[in-house]
């Protein structure tokens, strides 16, 4: 499957594993192929470097390096505007559109409200993982 993963999968994944890493899992196995836009990137980057979540440059850089291993970058091409609540979220809207992705996964309840978008499902990790299984 095509998937998009929320900054917050990302996140998850990393520092507390769970349902949020096997995303990552079969992304690494191949199992799944995983895309990421730079903004989303960028803003992976800046939630890692807040102070409470205590992550220091060194483990935050090789954070970013797994990423771009398990990840394909694609270039967005279409901006989506006045659909999220929250502006910030249309940021995974856009890659899924590029990515031409089947599912977006996240835990951010703006965008799954929506459900889907253009044939793209958004779904929670959990149940995402219950559909492939």
């Amino acid at each position: 499957m095509k998937l998009v993963a929320d900054t917050n999968i990302y996140i998850s994944a990393f520092l507390w594993g769970g349902k949020p890493k096997e995303i990552m899992e079969r992304a690494i196995e191949g199992k799944d192929q995983l895309f990421i836009s730079r903004p989303i990137k960028e803003e992976i980057f800046e939630v890692l470097k807040r102070p409470n979540f205590k992550v220091d440059e060194y483990s935050i850089e090789l954070l970013m390096k797994e990423i771009e291993d398990i990840s394909e970058l694609v270039i967005v091409t279409e901006k989506i505007e006045h659909l999220c609540r929250d502006v910030d979220d249309n940021m995974i809207i856009e890659c899924a559109l590029a990515a031409k992705a089947d599912y977006v996964v996240t835990g951010d309840k703006d965008l799954l409200d929506l459900k889907s978008y253009r044939k793209i499902k958004i779904l929670r990790v959990a149940d995402y993982l219950e559909i492939i299984d």
